[in-house]
């Protein structure tokens, strides 16, 4: 009989009693390695493989999976990874994020090993905060998302696709819509003693925002759509009309740096 995975450390993943199935899969995403990195490590899961449990290395996230176990990350001394994008769809998945050397000791002992001293700490983008194991799609479970913006300003110069972030929001469980729901118009509250702030993480996206829009960026989030904002469309003259019309809403508004800060996090930030 093949063994079976270990459920404490694999809560997701279906585990068969007896025979291997392609439940026993680990699915292993790769950021930020050397070529021959990625090398080294594809022969190791392939060595841990014939003991019974499959460990597929995926070096590019696609919309096939959103079942990914583990992200495998170089880090630097302060074991904190880059917060790239595979990274942060790792840990929408829910996946456990290690060094390389937890594959390579896999393939040394020629089982699967406990990851717990190949943990990633977190990432440098959040170095405050500390990674702990979270559900898969659980993040934004119950949550819609606007993308407001141009596609082709998403696009341009950006390291993140409009596809991109779309398939971001779905692997962390939201569900993106394609219009946003009619909203009677409703005045801010401007008697409040104590005025809203927009999140710290947003300070940097904020200096592209007009003033006359910033407040839309610290109302709180409701059951409505939030707005995901590029900020390079601000320039657009046609979508600062649809963006006029938002702010006459108590629709909020937010940024991608928002956004990966809440997956980093793992919390609504």
């Amino acid at each position: 009989l093949a063994p079976s995975l270990p459920k404490k450390l694999y809560p997701h993943v279906q585990i068969p009693s007896a025979k291997k199935s392609v439940s026993d899969t680990l699915h292993v995403l790769t950021t930020g390695l050397t070529d021959a990195q990625t090398t080294r490590l594809r022969r190791a899961a392939k060595q841990v493989s014939t003991t019974g449990t499959t460990i597929s290395i995926h070096t590019s996230a696609t919309k096939s999976t959103h079942s990914y176990t583990h992200v495998v990350t170089p880090v630097g001394k302060d074991m904190r990874a880059s917060r790239t994008f595979k990274y942060l769809v790792g840990l929408a998945c829910g996946a456990r994020v290690v060094t390389p050397d937890w594959l390579l000791e896999c393939a040394k002992r020629n089982t699967v090993v406990s990851e717990s001293p190949y943990a990633v700490k977190g990432d440098s983008a959040t170095p405050t905060h500390t990674l702990e194991r979270r559900n898969p799609g659980e993040l934004f479970t119950g949550c819609s998302f606007y993308l407001w913006g141009e596609p082709s300003c998403w696009d341009a110069g950006s390291a993140h696709s409009r596809d991109d972030l779309v398939f971001l929001l779905q692997a962390a469980g939201a569900r993106v819509v394609d219009e946003l729901p009619e909203i009677e118009d409703d005045a801010q509250d401007t008697e409040s003693s104590e005025p809203l702030r927009a999140a710290k993480c947003m300070d940097k996206d904020l200096v592209k925002v007009p003033q006359k829009y910033r407040a839309q960026f610290a109302l709180p989030v409701s059951d409505n759509p939030i707005v995901l904002v590029d900020t390079n469309s601000l320039k657009s003259a046609r979508c600062s009309t649809t963006m006029s019309a938002i702010t006459a809403t108590t629709l909020a508004c937010r940024t991608k740096s928002w956004l990966f800060d809440c997956i980093s996090t793992n919390q609504i930030l």
